[in-house]
């Protein structure tokens, strides 16, 4: 068993219902040592997918934060809780979203998601490149896949809240972010 699913298993065990697997955000001290801890997403994904799954398994509703939906097709169900939410750090003053902003690399300007997904973590992009996404084929979907988990996060202060646009005022959960989150492309 892994230590993502043993770390699902230990959370379910401890009565929750609701998890998140994050990939690392490159900043603070995981800037530092970035070389050690971050894994590319290509590698990552599946291994974040195959947890989703089993924590699925063990009735865990799972969300899969910083990956793209084209490193893990098959899996949308998990993908959508980045910008539904404000993550904190565990200082309550160190926003994460707004250190981490993302950003689309040029490949995905002609994926049928491009108006749903986040894009990559602008450092991560920086530092690793964006040759790992590829456009989903399709019609351009402007309403993101069922996702159980977006259905239970709870917002934090001004994120959009589940069934509505970022900056409030109702819409689809896939309108224009107005904060740190997707709301730029090359």
């Amino acid at each position: 068993l892994g230590a993502l699913e043993a770390t699902l298993d230990l959370v379910r065990a401890l009565g929750a219902t609701y998890a998140t697997l994050s990939h690392v955000q490159i900043i603070g001290e995981a800037a530092r040592h970035a070389d050690r801890l971050v894994l590319r997403l290509s590698a990552a994904a599946p291994r974040m997918v195959a947890a989703a799954l089993h924590g699925e398994g063990l009735g865990l509703r799972v969300g899969l934060g910083g990956i793209p939906y084209c490193l893990a097709p098959g899996a949308e169900r998990f993908i959508g809780v980045d910008d539904l939410s404000t993550i904190y750090n565990a200082d309550p003053r160190d926003n994460i979203t707004t250190k981490a902003p993302y950003v689309r690399p040029e490949a995905c300007l002609g994926c049928g998601r491009y108006a749903i997904c986040a894009g990559l973590p602008e450092e991560y992009l920086r530092r690793l490149g964006g040759d790992e996404v590829r456009p989903v084929a399709g019609r351009r979907e402007t309403r993101r896949p069922p996702c159980a988990a977006a259905d239970f996060v709870v917002a934090g202060p001004g994120a959009a809240r589940v069934g509505e646009a970022p900056g409030g005022g109702g819409g689809d959960v896939g309108g224009p972010p107005t904060r740190g989150i997707g709301g730029r492309a090359p």
